[in-house]
Parts: C-alpha cells; sequence; structure tokens
C-alpha cells in the first residue's frame, strides 16, 4: 500500500488542494489496521528509528515510518521539500516558526500543532519546525516527504536559531 500511495505522486503538487488531498491519504492510510500488526521496532528512549516504505527512484515523493523515543526533541528546521505528517501512534509537539532574520538564521515561534493518531501536518518546502516527543512512550508517524531524504541537503545546513526573548 505505501508503494501505491508514492507511485500515485509521481510529480510534486502543485496547488495546495492536491496537498490536502495528500494529506487525507496519508491519515486514511495511518489510520488503518495495517499498523496493528506490523514488524517495525519502536524506538527506544531518547533514539529515532526511520524505516523507508516507499523511496522514489526518480528523486520524488518518498515515504517513510518514524520511530522517536520519549525525550526527542529537533532544532527548528525546514525540509527544502514539502511535507506531510501523519500520526500513527504517541504524540509530538510540531512548533512552527517565522522567520526574524534570514541572514542570520532567526526565528520566532508562531503556532503549535500536536500530530497524534490520526492527526496530519501539512509543510511548505520553506515552513520552518521543531518536534518535541509527548508522554514517556515512542511516536510511530509516517512522514512523506516530496523527494527522498538522501537528496536534502544537510540537515545542519536547514537548522534555525530561536531568538532571544
Amino acid at each position: 500500500m505505501a508503494r501505491e500511495l508514492v507511485e500515485r505522486l509521481s510529480t510534486s503538487p502543485q496547488e495546495l488542494a492536491h496537498l490536502h488531498a495528500i494529506a487525507e491519504g496519508l491519515r486514511v492510510f495511518a489510520n488503518s489496521s495495517v499498523w496493528q500488526n506490523a514488524s517495525y521496532r519502536e524506538s527506544a528512549c531518547g533514539k529515532e528509528l526511520i524505516y523507508e516504505l516507499a523511496v522514489s527512484l526518480r528523486n520524488g515523493p518518498s515515504l517513510y515510518l518514524v520511530s522517536d523515543g520519549a525525550g526527542i526533541v529537533s532544532p527548528p528546521h525546514c525540509h527544502k521539500t514539502w511535507a506531510v505528517i501523519a500520526g500513527i501512534r504517541g504524540h509530538e509537539l510540531n512548533r512552527r516558526y517565522a522567520v526574524k532574520s534570514i541572514e542570520e538564521k532567526v526565528v520566532v515561534p508562531s503556532t503549535e500543532v500536536d500530530v497524534g493518531p490520526g492527526q496530519v501536518l501539512i509543510l511548505g518546502e520553506e515552513d520552518i519546525h521543531s518536534t518535541e516527543v509527548r508522554g514517556a512512550g515512542p511516536t510511530y508517524h509516517l512522514h512523506l516527504y516530496g523527494q527522498p531524504l538522501h537528496e536534502l541537503p544537510a540537515f545542519a545546513s536547514r537548522i534555525y536559531t530561536v531568538a532571544e526573548p
């Protein structure tokens, strides 16, 4: 089912409405019974596991299962491609940021979204967000990106600093 979902997305969505339709399809997949007996190991406390479910060979949309353990926090970053995140298990707080200084890569918090089971988050290619696992258990989330992770710029080059209050 993961491969079929990605193959239907041979090109990146050009309109926001198309991205919302993709998000709905991913939400349905995240809520399916496939994950009740999945053999993917959950992440330990303070660790992250990423499983490739359907990676494009043509630098197109690619789907991953991500399990973050309790205590995992990512700094503000952008993906440089669109992304849709759908919750399967556990809760992850996503903070969105507005750019205060593009030259200095400084941001300020703007909104927060809790991505739990059955919830989705859509990010544009320049959107900046951070993540924080909520609760004592690990998370399971589907991450659909506009291109494979190995094609993205190095993570360190996509990180921003939060402005001092």
